[in-house]
């Protein structure tokens, strides 16, 4: 039990915690209860984070213990002060249930039914296979390997979230907020890695909460709320993120939040709400740079909700709550994530200028970025227009050339070649490759079409038509904003909160060729959803390290060869090509010293004295015949003192 200890106080403090001050925040009804509790935790943990690596503690879990300790004790008192009362759990729960059966027996019409079981037993399917990847296959997706766990395991190393000389400079630039949150799941699961990918899976969850509560606070009825919720939890992009240990349904979640909670101020003139939208639009922001391209939606539907919709007078209270709301919230979680850092070390909050040109048009003249972004709609478009998650077969890609043939025609009439590297990033435009990265049939069969016709339908609900123009104008945003990157589809999962609740409007149309094309496009998304974790079962039969490099085999054997000559406790420089599965070097549990010598700001650095092992890509100058060739263009030398520099 003692060993434990640590494990037990960290997670009561963090559940009393969030108990605590999500009853300052007075929840209405169940679903805010859910909601307010996600972001109260997840801001307690980050905050945490800042204060244990204040104290070169980061690695230490009662170090974690203590910090929510303190803050159980001042939530307490808060609490006494202001007596809020408790959250009525149980009431929320019994009229949540209640207002759930009287709608499934009293409005849901036949086709309905038929239609929400299908998708709602293909997102129960969706959430059982994924937790079933969290808990028994390890991390194997690129981004968590390169980056994601790999600067946690260095922040635990060092015990606190200052730069260092990293291979990879994302492990560095990037904001730190989601690296705290990993550290402590980490740390509070007794290092169990698995686990670190649950908060995402939760993030989901919340997701598909966050489109039900705000398609239901532009007015739209329960039928048409859960349709759109369970379109959400359909899509592919997001079935596929929610069991990785990576950020981007998080950011999804936070911005959702912040979104709902803006349609409840708007609804009940209640201003913690707008304390929770500029809390969370900071949490996001705080969790990765990406998320300013949101900000321009968010904008526009800040300006419509709290002012467009309210007298003068009042619009301009609420605006200023929020601003300052905002600007406290962006003190605590912000600035401190690494903005204010980078800012002192590259003289700009987002990185370095190499970084900066790599995802950005910056320092493009507007002739170059008009065109690009011109291009990159395109591409953007007609990656939409894909079966993703569907087996790829040839008759699929067939079915895809089909759908993609008109829009290929428009571009050509254009004489615009996609496929050339205008404009590109990481990876390029190809009309052949097979990328689940976007939303699935639904995005372009259901969702898209749902747009279009309410920003043109003139008896369209205003709240829907805003929202509609919000999804355009963050897709337009992605398009002219940086270079065109295939990846860069996980970041439209914060557009489907302003496009997929939206979609609800399907199941107002009563014609009949209308409502077989639900059902048709509703069963190829349903397989398109499930197939994708179904086809990746045999993970469940493999052993750690052969889950780990699943998406890229070859590093199977070189880990393996590494895992065999250097001990578990060894003490390793590395001199790697940046984005590199440097997260496995540390081994289970991260027992072993990683040592980064190829800086990416200050470039090579001098192997340390007390380094053991070197490892080192094809590149490094100071390379030995009688090195082991491991494979993969690495390296690996056992240093002495006659090796330890070039020759």
């Amino acid at each position: 039990m003692v060993d434990y200890l640590d494990h037990i106080l960290a997670i009561a403090a963090l559940l009393i915690s969030t108990y605590l001050l999500t009853c300052l925040l007075k929840p209405h009804v169940l679903l805010e209860t859910i909601l307010f509790s996600f972001s109260v935790s997840t801001a307690l943990i980050i905050t945490w984070g800042y204060m244990v690596s204040f104290f070169n503690q980061l690695g230490n879990l009662m170090a974690w213990s203590i910090a929510g300790i303190i803050t159980t004790i001042l939530a307490a008192i808060l609490f006494a002060v202001i007596a809020p009362g408790g959250i009525p759990l149980q009431r929320q729960m019994l009229d949540a249930i209640t207002n759930l059966c009287k709608w499934y027996t009293r409005e849901v019409t036949q086709y309905e039914k038929i239609i929400l079981l299908l998708m709602g037993l293909s997102v129960l399917a969706v959430v059982v296979l994924n937790f079933a990847m969290v808990l028994f296959v390890a991390p194997h997706t690129w981004d968590a390997l390169t980056y994601h766990l790999a600067r946690m395991a260095y922040y635990i190393q060092h015990g606190n979230f200052s730069a260092f000389g990293a291979n990879y400079w994302a492990q560095v630039i990037h904001p730190k907020n989601s690296a705290s949150l990993m550290i402590f799941i980490y740390l509070v699961t007794g290092r169990n890695e698995n686990l670190t990918q649950i908060l995402q899976y939760i993030a989901h969850l919340v997701f598909i909460l966050c489109v039900y509560g705000i398609s239901k606070k532009t007015g739209a009825g329960t039928t048409q709320g859960v349709f759109s919720a369970f379109t959400a939890g359909l899509l592919v992009i997001g079935v596929l993120q929610s069991a990785t240990a990576q950020n981007d349904l998080i950011i999804a979640a936070y911005f959702g939040i912040a979104l709902y909670a803006l349609f409840a101020f708007c609804e009940r003139q209640y201003n913690l709400y707008l304390f929770m939208a500029g809390l969370n639009m900071a949490l996001a922001v705080g969790t990765k740079s990406s998320t300013l391209v949101a900000l321009p939606s968010m904008a526009m539907l800040v300006v419509y909700l709290l002012a467009w919709k309210r007298p003068a007078r009042r619009a301009w209270q609420s605006l200023l709550l929020l601003c300052g709301f905002g600007l406290a919230a962006s003190l605590v979680f912000v600035l401190p994530s690494g903005y204010l850092e980078n800012y002192k070390m590259f003289g700009h909050p987002v990185g370095n200028l190499e970084v900066r040109q790599m995802h950005s048009f910056e320092g493009q003249n507007w002739q170059h970025i008009l065109k690009a972004g011109l291009h990159n709609s395109l591409r953007f478009g007609i990656d939409f227009i894909s079966l993703d998650g569907l087996p790829t077969t040839e008759m699929y890609q067939r079915a895809q050339d089909v759908l993609r043939y008109i829009p290929l025609q428009f571009t050509r009439l254009l004489r615009m070649d996609l496929t050339s590297n205008f404009a590109v990033g990481f990876s390029p435009f190809d009309l052949k490759v097979d990328r689940v990265n976007i939303w699935g049939v639904l995005g372009f069969g259901v969702v898209w079409i749902a747009v279009i016709i309410s920003l043109w339908r003139a008896a369209s609900n205003t709240d829907v038509r805003i929202l509609s123009a919000a999804s355009i104008i963050f897709f337009l945003g992605q398009a002219f904003s940086g270079p065109y990157d295939a990846a860069r589809g996980r970041y439209f999962l914060v557009c489907a909160l302003f496009a997929v609740p939206v979609a609800g409007m399907w199941l107002t149309f009563q014609r009949q060729w209308a409502r077989i094309y639900l059902a048709l496009v509703v069963c190829v998304a349903c397989i398109s959803a499930i197939y994708p974790l179904a086809s990746k079962t045999y993970l469940f039969r493999m052993d750690r390290n052969e889950q780990a490099t699943s998406e890229t085999p070859a590093y199977y054997a070189t880990l393996k060869l590494f895992e065999f000559i250097v001990p578990p406790n060894a003490v390793v420089a590395t001199y790697l090509y940046p984005n590199m599965y440097e997260y496995l070097l540390f081994g289970k549990n991260l027992t072993r010293t990683i040592l980064p010598i190829n800086s990416f700001y200050e470039g090579r650095q001098p192997i340390p004295p007390e380094a053991e092992y070197l490892l080192y890509a094809e590149g490094y100058p100071c390379w030995n015949k009688h090195d082991k060739h491991l494979s993969n263009d690495l390296y690996l030398r056992k240093l002495d003192d006659t090796n330890r520099g070039c020759p």
